[in-house]
């Protein structure tokens, strides 16, 4: 499992139209000070708490893999006429797929565009997991 809370991450960037480097290779990037709070987490400073989310797997899940296999025959008719039959096929066994489950149904608010509309407009707070 993978919590954004407890993800930092720095993107060091240019300014746009500025020609100086960043910083020089001999030297490296400088320092990130983050602000870690005495529990050893760093709060989350964004405001778009929609953008935060969690993955989880089953601990159980079997390694998954993909098989393929193809059969060709061919049959000489006489010196320049040649039949082939190709065949190819291949299947995935036991691949990963993952859900979002914290969206919207697909029917959501069927028939009342009221509480479509305040969903909308508040996307957050009617979420299955706010």
């Amino acid at each position: 499992m993978q919590f954004d809370e407890y993800l930092a991450q720095v993107v060091q960037q240019r300014l746009d139209n500025n020609p100086t480097p960043i910083f020089r290779l001999s030297q490296g990037p400088a320092p990130v000070a983050y602000n870690i709070q005495p529990d050893g987490s760093v709060r989350y400073v964004g405001t778009n708490y929609s953008s935060r989310n969690i993955t989880w797997l089953d601990p159980a899940l079997r390694p998954g893999y993909v098989a393929n296999w193809n059969v060709t025959v061919e049959y000489q008719l006489n010196q320049t006429s040649l039949i082939k039959l190709f065949y190819s096929g291949s299947a995935g066994v036991h691949l990963i797929e993952t859900w979002n489950i914290n969206a919207f149904p697909t029917d959501f608010g069927a028939g009342n565009p009221a509480l479509q509309n305040a969903a909308f407009a508040n996307p957050q707070a009617y979420l299955p997991y706010p």
